[in-house]
């Protein structure tokens, strides 16, 4: 049995994404309940061992407004951090924290995804330390007894552990995701310059960051709803493109973006590691990381090719003009945009503009191109997504737990070796179009209103009228927590909502959500 730490239960979440300048810019704003959940986990150990992991997307560097441009910022992460903890939004998480790993018993686990890269460089790190293990004080007789029990696993490759007898995966995800692909190498050679003094090589940025950083930040100043809708590409361009036709030049540069995750996906290891060959999203190369791919050739190899953006608009237009339903933009194979939901959006965009040629008002025309979300599955727990095909195909079949976040979106699911998937899910506030939402004009007309806020605590206030008797918040919270635990001579795995209860917290099991393991 190799050596790695046993638990009698570990406890995850992932993606709270504490951060952000100002309330309308924090989409985290769960810290009660959240501390809450940590002293709750701290009051279990009592003679027992007992793991809480914070899996990737801690703290959000993205979000605490970088310059432009600056898309790993090495002199500013110190502050930024700082500034984070110090945030009284925040706060109570971290003094929650400080005080679980200080309790014995206790064992603190943190793992790096995509938004908190900084957390990684040396003296970010250190502060990080002395966040969580001194004293109010500063250090005193628990300080290094607490650092005995804190792991640091901020080298993106996840942490593996034991609950009992089961083997246990820690990974965030952002592995699986072309987009959003860590580069390692790059971090080391980073913290060893700041190490020894030396100005940090040029970081190359991701496609995600990119798009977060060179797109999204100044898009959801305006439209705070960006960071919560679901899906992603498909519905958020859609609704953008609706909302501000000045956008598209915002929409273009998802092409060109797509040219740099074809990139990264060439030039980095590929999903954990595993054989070079593998997709990120668990088949045959895309047609779109493909086609940029061979944009990038073209163009030398060294940059990706700067038209593309423009050329997905041009193709919708054309579509347009020959009066071809832009639908059948996104069921393209040979040179098409089928994945990453770009296809989608474009044909959501063209439907868009064909319902502003036919006079359709704006909420009406939207509700239309986004009636095919209607069937989408992203917030089932039971559905096999891309992330789950990719760290399926990707991990060891012997595990018997591997447990992820990145996506948002919680999962529960049996995998083919018999072993557990989990999704976290996130923290952060979700928006959810719910069929009814958009089969019924009247209710998407709330809907409609509510993406149009200008700020969060707007957005927040949005109700959306189903029927008579039926009043839904247009945001939605799913504070999600992962627990695996050894009970009645067998290890369990739970997908547990929490909720408030006394001065702590209890944590229910969802329907569907407890798996155990099946071997042989």
């Amino acid at each position: 049995m190799e050596d790695i730490d046993v638990y009698d239960e570990l406890q995850v979440v992932s993606d709270l994404h504490l951060g952000g300048p100002s309330p309308d810019f924090q989409i985290f704003d769960q810290g009660d309940l959240l501390a809450r959940v940590i002293r709750s986990a701290a009051a279990g150990a009592a003679g027992r061992r007992v793991g809480l992991v914070l899996n990737g997307d801690i703290v959000d560097f993205l979000a605490q407004g970088p310059r432009p441009g600056q898309y790993l910022d090495v002199p500013g992460a110190l502050s930024k951090f700082d500034a984070i903890r110090r945030d009284p939004a925040f706060s109570p998480v971290f003094d929650a924290l400080s005080a679980f790993a200080r309790s014995p018993g206790c064992h603190l686990v943190l793992a790096l995804g995509n938004h908190d890269v900084e957390l990684a460089l040396p003296d970010v790190r250190h502060r990080l330390i002395r966040t969580l293990c001194d004293g109010p004080g500063g250090p005193d007789d628990a300080t290094e007894a607490a650092r005995g029990r804190l792991r640091i696993a901020l080298d993106g490759a996840g942490y593996a552990c034991r609950v009992g007898p089961s083997r246990v995966l820690c990974v965030h995800g952002n592995t699986a995701d072309d987009w959003n692909i860590v580069d390692r190498g790059a971090l080391a050679e980073t913290s060893a310059a700041v190490l020894a003094g030396a100005p940090p090589p040029p970081w190359p940025a991701n496609a995600g960051t990119r798009l977060v950083v060179d797109v999204m930040n100044a898009v959801k100043a305006r439209y705070p709803f960006v960071d919560l809708l679901k899906p992603e590409i498909e519905a958020v361009f859609t609704v953008l493109f609706a909302l501000d036709w000045r956008l598209a030049a915002r929409i273009g540069d998802v092409g060109r973006l797509a040219a740099h995750a074809a990139l990264d996906r060439r030039r980095l290891p590929a999903v954990l590691g595993a054989d070079p060959g593998l997709e990120g999203t668990g088949g045959e190369e895309s047609p779109l990381l493909a086609r940029a791919a061979r944009r990038i050739d073209e163009a030398g190899g060294s940059s990706p090719a700067p038209e593309g953006g423009s050329a997905l608009l041009d193709e919708v237009d054309d579509m347009l003009r020959r009066g071809v339903d832009p639908v059948a933009l996104a069921g393209e194979e040979e040179g098409g945009y089928d994945t990453l939901g770009v296809g989608d959006a474009l044909a959501g965009i063209g439907r868009s503009l064909w319902g502003r040629v036919q006079g359709l008002p704006d909420h009406e025309r939207v509700r239309r191109a986004l009636l095919g979300l209607a069937d989408d599955r992203s917030f089932d727990p039971s559905h096999e997504d891309e992330v789950f095909r990719a760290l399926d195909g990707a991990t060891s079949p012997d595990l018997d737990f591997v447990v992820a976040g990145h996506t948002h979106l919680r999962r529960a699911l049996r995998r083919p070796s018999g072993g557990i998937y989990f999704n976290t899910g996130t923290w952060a506030r979700l928006i959810h179009l719910k069929p009814a939402m958009l089969q019924d004009p009247a209710a998407f007309v709330d809907v409609w209103e509510g993406l149009r806020a200008p700020t969060l605590r707007r957005l927040d206030a949005a109700r959306v009228r189903l029927g008579v008797a039926s009043d839904l918040p247009l945001v939605m919270r799913s504070p999600t927590v992962v627990r695996i635990r050894a009970t009645g001579g067998r290890v369990v795995g739970e997908l547990c909502l929490a909720a408030p209860q006394g001065e702590g917290a209890s944590l229910l099991p969802s329907p569907g959500g407890t798996l155990a393991p099946a071997r042989g």
